[in-house]
């Protein structure tokens, strides 16, 4: 009987060993002095600023632990500890301002039972798009970004358009202001400047464009013409602008309401006045923004 109660006894040990061995966290029943403490190693992903700025991660184990596979861009302190402690690592980078990309490590915390894993990502800084500048006929201002990993220039600029920095060096950001004149044409224009890298030949392009101004008569941006067969006979048309116009008409005979209007739209009245000739005439009123013709009237006076 004694020898049945002892083989029980041993496998009931055992079978306690060996639950404690599949399920180990670093404590054995055999060794209660040992810390036995509920392990943790939080986060075990971080990510870093492309400036390096510091991020921390607790561990604490039951076992004493080191922290290896540490990049040459990594600073890791402390990168080890002892059996129940709670540490607080700090993990710093070095800046990878220079850089497009990110870069990432995996940091083996190990002891001499098992090894688990800490994750770290470092960005970098992507550089700023090359922008698309469109301009209204009237002109103005845009400013955009720039932060490029090399030296660079722009040239092939328009006399319409100014920068405010045609050149400038690697890992610094600046704000560029681009005027564009007033476009007095009557179309719109376009430009291609080059960005250039460093010493390469190799250029980007950065475009504008600039809306033309545009007076339009009924909605009509081409001339139009109007009869008149007496002195009473009127008409009223709508002139529609971009800009600040004038009207100036050909003969005498012909009566304008106003000769000059503001941006948007304004009713227009066309009227003639008596002449001493009786053979019949014509005339024609043209509009002007600064001193480009942009439309006209063509006016016949009949009798």
């Amino acid at each position: 009987m004694k020898r049945l109660i002892s083989i029980i006894l041993s496998v009931a040990v055992a079978s306690v060993f060996t639950a404690c061995k599949d399920d180990y966290d670093g404590w054995l029943p055999d060794n209660p002095d040992k810390p036995h403490i509920t392990e943790i190693i939080s986060p075990t992903d971080i990510k870093i600023d492309a400036a390096g700025t510091p991020q921390t991660v607790t561990v604490a184990l039951n076992d004493d632990w080191t922290i290896t596979n540490i990049p040459y861009w990594l600073t890791v302190s402390p990168t080890d500890g002892k059996a129940g402690e709670k540490v607080t690592v700090n993990i710093s980078a070095e800046s990878n301002t220079k850089s497009v990309s990110e870069r990432g490590a995996q940091l083996y915390v190990s002891t001499k039972f098992n090894t688990q894993y800490i994750g770290v990502i470092q960005f970098g800084v992507p550089e700023s798009g090359i922008p698309y500048l469109s301009f209204s006929a009237t002109g103005g201002q845009q400013t955009f970004r720039l932060f490029l990993h090399s030296d660079w220039e722009i040239t092939n600029i328009p006399t319409w358009l100014r920068f405010s920095a045609t050149k400038g060096y690697a890992e610094q950001e600046y704000t560029i202001t681009v005027t564009a004149e007033e476009n007095s044409s009557t179309s719109s224009r376009t430009a291609t400047c080059r960005l250039y890298r460093g010493n390469s030949n190799q250029y980007e392009t950065l475009s504008a464009k600039q809306d033309a101004h545009y007076l339009k008569i009924n909605g009509k941006a081409y001339s139009s013409s109007f009869s008149f067969y007496s002195s009473t006979d009127i008409e009223k048309v709508t002139i529609s602008s971009s800009a600040k116009w004038t009207a100036k008409a050909t003969q005498p005979w012909i009566v304008l309401s106003q000769t000059e209007g503001l941006p948007g739209e304004t009713i227009l009245t066309i009227s003639t006045k008596k002449t001493s000739t009786t053979t019949s005439t014509s005339g024609q009123i043209d509009f002007y923004i600064g001193d480009t013709r942009f439309n006209s009237i063509d006016t016949y006076l009949r009798y």
